[in-house]
């Protein structure tokens, strides 16, 4: 018998593990739990993941890991609109 969730009580999604389509090494396509997507590239257990806007291959296109990293006049995002950064 299922549990009911009266309505206002509890978030829905609380216990629903979001997970990322992904490519493995031998072609199969599967899926690994968001939370483990970085770890997965990482440790080469991935070869493609599924983005929004399409598929992902880890040696060829762009991952945020793989960005140049942010240096101190640029924001979180990148952005050069901090205190520090001064216009020419």
């Amino acid at each position: 018998m299922r549990d009911k969730i009266a309505i206002g009580q509890g978030d829905p999604m609380a216990n629903v593990e979001m997970k990322m389509t992904v490519i493995f090494p031998n072609g199969e396509v599967g899926a690994v739990p968001k939370d483990l997507l970085d770890d997965s590239i990482r440790g080469k257990r991935i070869i493609a993941f599924l983005r929004s806007s399409g598929w992902v291959q880890i040696d060829r296109d762009p991952t945020r890991k793989t960005q140049r990293p942010s240096t101190i006049s640029e924001g979180m995002n990148g952005d050069t609109d901090t205190p520090n950064h001064q216009d020419s």
